[in-house]
């Protein structure tokens, strides 16, 4: 579902292998999508800003919290910054939508957000990625850092309440790149 070039280069590169790297880690994340993009569309009759991201099949979906894309990830992309001869440092927010019932389906007492927390926490802190590093700023389970900078007509009393639940963490990305030198 996730569109990327043949071949990647700096974010998208990286995206690539951030996405490879974090589903071996955490095997419930089942729909690690790419980075989305702002569409403007009506919604009650006034224009607002809806999460979307490109699919293979060309068409755009929106990224909402939903039961179909439960347990799902995807990146906002800020600004790229080179800095040295061959990197760039990016900001961006890793988010995710999730259904604590389908990360821990047997085990009640660990439908607890703190658990996918530590679980995150951990699978960030042991990625081996050959494109460039991630350094943490901040994580909140907050729904307006999660969906920050777009409407949710309604959506957050419904799914973001137990068992649902969404998480952001403001990254900065650290992007190799030896196609170009950075003066």
């Amino acid at each position: 579902m996730v569109t990327y070039s043949s071949t990647p280069v700096l974010v998208d590169a990286f995206l690539v292998d951030f996405n490879t790297e974090i589903i071996k880690r955490l095997t419930w994340l089942s729909n690690p999508l790419g980075k989305i993009q702002p569409i403007t569309k009506e919604v009650g009759g006034r224009m607002v800003k809806v999460p979307a991201m490109h699919t293979d099949s060309g068409e755009y979906i929106e990224v909402y919290p939903s039961d179909t894309l439960a347990n799902m990830s995807w990146f906002d992309i800020g600004e790229s910054i080179p800095i040295g001869r061959s990197k760039f440092k990016v900001s961006a927010e890793f988010n995710m939508f999730l259904n604590l019932n389908k990360i821990y389906p047997l085990v009640t007492a660990s439908r607890d957000l703190e658990n996918v927390k530590s679980d995150v926490f951990l699978a960030l802190k042991n990625l081996s990625l050959s494109s460039g590093a991630i350094v943490l700023k901040s994580i909140s389970e907050n729904y307006d850092d999660v969906y920050q900078g777009y409407a949710l007509p309604g959506l957050q009393d419904k799914y973001f309440m137990q068992p649902y639940a969404g998480l952001n963490f403001s990254l900065d990305l650290y992007i190799r790149n030896t196609n170009i030198i950075c003066t």
